[in-house]
């Protein structure tokens, strides 16, 4: 199994001191893009997404040129493969070399390039993306894509996203509600990122970081983990490639016997397991789309919410709502 993580957790300039990193990265290389509406009315609608499921990934343009988008809420800034980025000549930013952290595995020396995106309703002017070689795992993953969405983009909309019916749409904030039904996950903005509570088993509930660019249910770093109780002697570990900016490397597998989440509980949950990358601010803990992949989910980084609706029944005996 291949599971594809969160690739930008944290950029950092190299060679520069802290004051001076700050400010350049706030200011200059990544400074906010202009995102403008398309069209009319206080309800976008609805795009399909591409292919039969996984990714929340779609297809939109720079210029004339179409590419296929995953809307990644685990990756701090937008990134693009920087073989397309070479092909349509994309305006270089500063000469300033960056690092990029996964969850595991080294991290990777970047540069960024500016652009422009028009992307179901909505169209981002001066985007900073970092340029990456999204080409190879992109085939390492089985699904095409050439860019990455982050909270870059994010923060500045509502991602409602309707996952069993496989469509999106952004919503922008003056019109946004949730959904009639929804339940509000118990979750808090933190760096940027959407945190919500999860609880694994009995153990106390952790704080985990809500990642549409993962397409496992749930991942959790060895500490966290070991502390839920999940590598106690004579439980069942298993071995499982993950797919991340540092490579492929190979992570441990236990299925939790229950995990809640919002008021749900979710029961036989493969749980990945993964040892974080030094220097990076890794969390120590990620919710994916197979845990939230039978929900209409709506994302909103600038007000620090997450609602879920209309959930899909699964097989019987695989999801309850919780007492």
């Amino acid at each position: 199994m291949i599971s594809r993580r969160t690739l930008l957790f944290q950029l950092g300039i190299i060679g520069a001191a802290a004051g001076g990193a700050v400010l350049l990265r706030e200011r200059v290389i990544f400074a906010p893009p202009t995102i403008t509406f398309e069209g009319a009315g206080d309800a976008p609608a609805w795009t399909n997404l591409d292919g039969p499921g996984g990714l929340i990934r779609l297809t939109g343009a720079i210029g004339a040129e179409p590419v296929s988008v995953v809307i990644d809420s685990g990756a701090q800034y937008s990134a693009i493969d920087g073989a397309l980025a070479e092909r349509l000549a994309l305006h270089k930013g500063l000469p300033l070399p960056m690092l990029a952290y996964g969850v595991s595995g080294r991290p990777s020396v970047v540069r960024t390039v500016g652009l422009d995106l028009d992307l179901a309703q909505i169209r981002v002017q001066g985007l900073r993306a970092a340029s990456l070689d999204l080409a190879s795992l992109s085939a390492a993953a089985g699904q095409p894509f050439a860019m990455l969405l982050g909270r870059d983009v994010l923060r500045a909309v509502v991602l409602d996203a309707d996952l069993p019916g496989r469509r999106m749409a952004f919503r922008p904030w003056a019109a946004y509600a949730p959904p009639p039904g929804a339940v509000a996950a118990p979750a808090r903005r933190r760096d940027g990122a959407l945190m919500a509570d999860v609880q694994v088993e009995s153990a106390p509930a952790v704080e985990a970081l809500v990642d549409t660019g993962m397409n496992g249910a749930l991942a959790l770093s060895e500490a966290t983990a070991e502390a839920a109780g999940l590598l106690a002697a004579g439980r069942e570990v298993r071995r499982a490639h993950s797919l991340g900016l540092g490579g492929l490397s190979v992570d441990r597998v236990v299925r939790a016997r229950r995990v809640g989440f919002a008021g749900f509980t979710f029961e036989d949950v493969p749980v990945q397991i993964y040892q974080p990358a030094p220097g990076g601010a890794i969390p120590s803990a990620l919710i994916g789309l197979g845990l939230l992949d039978r929900f209409r989910v709506t994302l909103d980084h600038g007000r620090g919410q997450v609602h879920l609706a209309a959930p899909v029944r699964p097989a019987e005996g695989r999801r309850r709502r919780a007492a």
